[in-house]
């Protein structure tokens, strides 16, 4: 929109030039002259600022991938775990699989699959990264080295780590349980 130049210091040379109504810097004249003017989408839709498609597009475009990456997904019939993960859900997404039908009985509609999960057990402290924590800073370099009886609180460390019982589940993207078949595969299909 009314794109201006920008001169070097001698007023010899443009150098870029600038939207005269949002004063926004291009290289060009033409994208200057454009910066203010409406985007359009491939459809004909205006574009929000900052992106190449419409909101429309976008939504379509996501859900295009969303079932291509479902359709590679392997499909099984119990979870691995007690728990799976849907977008829906409470807690984050994960819910108890033998709670799926009470997590969505309210206000929402069941979803048409859940995602499987695995459970991930906590590995315990780490004795050299506690060690190099409790160095970083003020401590003569290799003072590390001088710590004694290192063996010591390793042997306890190891012994304190196998009595953890903390773990999570975290969400298995490559493996779906598909809770209506017709409705799913119709849904894939469209």
């Amino acid at each position: 929109m009314n794109a201006k130049p920008l001169f070097v210091e001698d007023k010899t040379d443009v150098v870029a030039y600038f939207c005269s109504e949002c004063r926004i810097v291009k290289k060009t004249s033409q994208e200057a002259e454009d910066c203010c003017k409406p985007k359009l989408c491939d459809c004909g839709k205006e574009v929000r600022q900052y992106y190449s498609v419409c909101d429309t597009c976008l939504d379509i475009s996501r859900i295009k991938k969303e079932k291509e990456k479902l359709s590679k997904a392997t499909r099984i019939k119990v979870p691995t775990t007690d728990t799976v993960y849907s977008e829906g859900a409470s807690n984050e997404g994960y819910v108890f699989f033998d709670s799926l039908e009470e997590e969505f009985e309210d206000d929402s509609e069941m979803p048409l699959y859940v995602y499987d999960c695995t459970m991930q057990a906590w590995g315990g402290l780490d004795l050299d990264g506690m060690l190099e924590n409790a160095f970083d800073g003020d401590w003569y370099e290799d003072a590390i080295d001088s710590v004694v009886k290192h063996d010591e609180l390793a042997k306890y460390l190891k012994s304190w780590n196998e009595k953890q019982t903390l773990y999570q589940y975290m969400v298995a993207l490559d493996r779906i349980i598909v809770l209506d078949e017709e409705k799913f595969n119709s849904w894939l299909a469209e």
